[in-house]
């Protein structure tokens, strides 16, 4: 992480508060999350969204943020740049530059309060790979690429993002069919994390970085993660089509999650 200067320190105490009144939390609504899917929960500031593994092999999920007005969504640029590749308990999601304010922006949008994936998640983290991390999702161009095999048809984490995109009110309320699926696609082109998918920087001898994608292991029943809201917002999360990556895209399992706020 950078240097903890006055505009970046960590109130880890007031997290520390959140994380220990867990069992007086009141519940907002619930929600599952189905295969090829994507969706919008919204959040209020204080708020605390929870996804949860209930099956025995492991479904990824990619996050996105976005604030009501759609102005700024959680920058992997500026989290990366503050907080690193990799998420962790006390993580932050910063956000995007503010386009009515040239001075305003990247602000933290959220705040990791609980990461359950255990030690030995895939490889394990001993290992270098960790289990949540930053950078894009899975597309028809990439899966068209990787498995032509399987055709045009192989859903997505880009159509899923699509379709969490078109149930924000402020796009779903655009009259017009074009605007309204040119601004849902645009939403869904922008970078994201993901949860339960283990990945460790790879270096080769000419300095270049790649991931190192591996299979999940089980965790179990009810292992999840948990996100602060810091601000009003829409948490756009989607159903990874490659499952728990045991199997090529297309022909994994493919299991529900199960979202509390």
């Amino acid at each position: 992480m950078t240097e903890e200067t006055p505009q970046f320190k960590l109130n880890k105490a007031h997290y520390d508060k959140v994380i220990a009144a867990k069992a007086d939390r009141k519940l907002v609504y619930e929600a599952v999350l189905e295969p090829n899917n994507g969706d919008a929960y919204y959040l209020k500031p204080g708020w605390v969204i929870r996804l949860e593994q209930r099956h025995e092999s492991v479904q990824i999920n990619d996050w996105l943020w976005y604030t009501p007005d759609l102005k700024e969504h959680g920058s992997y640029a500026n989290s990366f740049l503050v907080e690193g590749s990799y998420l962790r308990l006390y993580s932050r999601v910063w956000s995007s530059q503010n386009p009515d304010n040239p001075n305003g922006g990247m602000r933290p949008m959220a705040t990791m309060v609980a990461d359950e994936a255990p030690e030995d998640f895939g490889p394990g983290r001993q290992k270098g790979y960790n289990p949540h991390w930053w950078y894009y999702h899975c597309s028809p161009e990439w899966h068209y690429a990787g498995v032509p095999e399987e055709g045009v048809g192989v859903n997505a984490c880009h159509k899923n993002f699509y379709q969490a995109a078109l149930r924000l009110p402020k796009v779903a309320a655009i009259e017009d069919l074009e605007m309204r699926r040119d601004l849902a696609n645009t939403i869904a082109c922008t970078p994201n994390f993901q949860t339960f998918q283990p990945m460790k920087y790879m270096h080769d001898e000419t300095g270049q970085h790649r991931w190192d994608l591996r299979p999940c292991t089980p965790v179990p029943y009810g292992t999840g993660v948990e996100f602060y809201s810091e601000v009003e917002q829409y948490a756009l999360i989607t159903e990874c089509p490659h499952g728990d990556q045991t199997a090529p895209v297309g022909k994994v399992p493919l299991h529900p999650v199960y979202i509390s706020v």
